[in-house]
């Protein structure tokens, strides 16, 4: 007899990039063993206040009259998470909430520009976040997070962590590798998915003046790949690469994951190391390839 399950994803088109990905492999999972998943999910291409309510309007639709006992919420964005929080505790399911990123968390640290700590300055937006939270932790069956820095804090923002499961991400497949050689006569070829500088253009800096160090030695080149061209390639000119780096547009992931698999070696900045392990890391993980990054070694990363 399959199980039902309600599973919202605001995030789950692969158009959304690969914050979608963690869903869909879970809604993978889950009919794999023999769920049958209700979903609801954005279909919208622009997001607009109205389409966002009636999002949400439908989802608590379903939760009012979808014969299922679980609910599977993953967030963000944070609107929809207390009302769903709310009328799941009211209609007796279990609500399975999944953090893919920390809300308070983020920001306490302005969004990894500040080191995290309880102790930093406190703002009205972050007040409503951790109170928000701290009700919907009290109200849901259990509360998932993607990295050991966001168990450990949100266990301290909680006050216990009996509700709190620890599910990181990953890859579901490994793909084929083109072997990494540098030999002096061929370019090493690096790559980056995604933000680089707008995390930290100190951290992007380090990355680059390494890159230039090397390029004294051997021929390089590095594809930029959905990142802003503007807050980015000025740290390239500044250091004399300019002419060593392509940048790219946002392609889809089976497009990027071909680039990364003709790659050698991937570029990496956290925004934040004690919050965040990144997603770019899984896919050069998946494609068997070395990372160049700059980060504190005392950290969770």
């Amino acid at each position: 007899m399959k199980k039902n399950i309600l599973f919202i994803a605001y995030s789950f088109n692969a158009k959304f990039g690969v914050g979608s990905q963690r869903s869909r492999a879970l809604s993978n999972l889950l009919s794999e063993k023999n769920y049958n998943i209700k979903l609801i999910e954005y279909e919208k291409d622009k997001s607009t206040i109205l389409s966002n309510l009636n999002w949400l309007f439908n989802a608590l639709v379903n939760i009012l009259f979808y014969k299922h006992d679980k609910i599977y919420l993953s967030c963000g964005p944070f609107f929809h998470l207390l009302p769903i929080a709310i009328l799941a505790k009211i209609r007796g399911k279990k609500l399975y909430i999944d953090f893919r990123d920390a809300w308070s968390l983020n920001i306490l640290t302005d969004y990894g520009k500040l080191k995290f700590s309880f102790q930093n300055k406190k703002s009205y937006k972050y007040w409503l976040a951790q109170t928000i939270e701290k009700i919907c932790y009290k109200q849901c069956y259990k509360f998932i997070v993607c990295t050991q820095g966001m168990y450990q804090e949100y266990g301290q923002l909680f006050k216990n962590n009996s509700k709190l499961l620890l599910i990181m991400n990953g890859f579901e497949h490994k793909y084929p590798s083109n072997t990494t050689t540098f030999q002096s006569n061929n370019p090493i070829q690096f790559i980056c998915v995604g933000k680089f500088a707008e995390y930290s253009e100190l951290k992007a800096t380090k990355i680059v003046l390494m890159l230039r160090e090397l390029a004294l030695k051997t021929p390089i080149h590095i594809t930029m790949v959905g990142c802003s061209y503007e807050c980015n390639f000025s740290i390239f000119q500044k250091l004399t690469l300019e002419k060593q780096v392509t940048f790219l547009q946002k392609l889809p992931h089976n497009e990027v994951l071909k680039l990364i698999e003709n790659s050698d070696v991937g570029l990496l900045i956290i925004r934040d190391e004690h919050l965040d392990y990144g997603t770019k890391i899984f896919d050069y993980l998946a494609c068997s390839k070395p990372v160049l990054t700059s980060y504190d070694s005392n950290d969770f990363f």
